[in-house]
């Protein structure tokens, strides 16, 4: 459930009791140069489907529901979360100069009552923005250096068998994590987060992803380059098995979907861009990141090095495109394992 407001140009009403039958609001602004004035005051907005933005962290929610028109007459905003909610909203409507009406009464939003919150939201704002843009102290770029080095080296050791280096990798991650002052949140993941239109989005990137690697991106390179690949033992293992499909599938979730993507592009990307720092940290990050994680995969030969390269390319731009969310970029490698895995099992690949 939100608390909903309903942002007009309400003129000079004191209520919704006020206003006659035959009333007609006004033009508000056009949508872009509208969105423009919001992002100017909540530099945290996220507009990337002009007519639906959000407002999101970890004590408030606001959806700003904008509407398919250019010409705005009204809009609404949809509330989740604590009292520093109020703080931003009074920022917006101040700012834009409009009243909002409350949609569980006959009244406006009491801008005055509000204002209280205001300092309180603007501090927290601040604090945020501080804390993002605030490069790693020397220790912490020691330890995550050795998290990184052990997330690429450690697998491939062979000294763990089933998986087992999962183990000493999650522990060391959540410690750097944990001893800067951050959870697994702070990296794109947590429960509250899960949008269900992740599935569809996830499913989708995976189906037309593989479609384009398998028939057309390799048969074209096949035909210019020689370039070898290792199945791992996949084919033989899982062809016609459905037990050992079953298991690889699980395994596809766990392994690909969840942990890879919780340690390339929720830990290294992000520690890497905190390293970097400055306009282009995100830019090398994901070069940087996306190079790690197709060379991560270098025992698949040239092949899946070159597969994990361009398909993790694919995630990170998921989890970026989706407000830094990693279960869009999870669901998308976890059904793109599972559709590799099925193609093995049917005899396809």
């Amino acid at each position: 459930m939100s608390w909903d407001l309903f942002v007009y140009d309400w003129e000079d009403f004191e209520s919704m009791d006020d206003i006659p039958d035959n009333w007609q609001p006004k033009r508000i602004a056009k949508r872009s140069d509208l969105i423009q004035s919001i992002q100017k005051l909540e530099p945290s907005v996220d507009f990337s489907d002009p007519s639906w933005g959000s407002i999101e962290n970890e004590h408030f929610s606001i959806e700003l529901n904008m509407g398919d028109d250019e010409d705005v007459h009204s809009f609404t905003l949809h509330v989740r979360g604590g009292d520093l909610a109020l703080g931003c909203l009074a920022n917006i409507l101040t700012g834009l100069e409009l009243k909002a009406a409350d949609g569980s009464g006959s009244e406006f939003f009491d801008l005055e009552k509000a204002q209280q919150h205001f300092s309180a939201w603007r501090e927290f704002r601040d604090q945020s923005l501080t804390r993002a843009n605030a490069s790693l102290k020397s220790w912490e770029i020691v330890f995550s250096l050795i998290a990184i080095a052990l997330i690429l080296v450690l697998p491939h050791l062979e000294l763990f068998p089933n998986f087992g280096y999962i183990i000493p990798i999650a522990i060391t991650v959540r410690l750097v994590l944990y001893y800067s002052k951050q959870d697994l949140s702070h990296i794109g993941l947590s429960l509250k987060n899960f949008k269900l239109k992740a599935l569809p989005i996830g499913l989708l990137f995976a189906v037309l992803s593989l479609a384009f690697m398998q028939g057309l991106f390799f048969p074209i390179l096949e035909s210019i380059l020689s370039l070898s690949s290792h199945d791992l033992g996949l084919t033989a293992s899982q062809e016609g098995n459905l037990g050992n499909y079953l298991f690889f599938v699980l395994m596809a979730w766990l392994v690909g979907g969840i942990y890879e993507e919780i340690v390339f592009h929720g830990f290294i990307f992000t520690r890497l861009e905190a390293m970097i720092g400055g306009k282009q940290a995100t830019l090398i990050s994901f070069i940087v990141s996306s190079a790690l994680f197709g060379l991560y995969h270098f025992h698949m030969g040239a092949l899946g090095l070159i597969n994990a390269w361009i398909i993790g390319m694919g995630y990170l731009g998921l989890f970026i495109r989706f407000k830094r969310n990693l279960w869009y970029s999870i669901m998308a490698h976890g059904f793109y394992n599972t559709l590799v895995m099925s193609l093995i099992y049917g005899g396809y690949l």
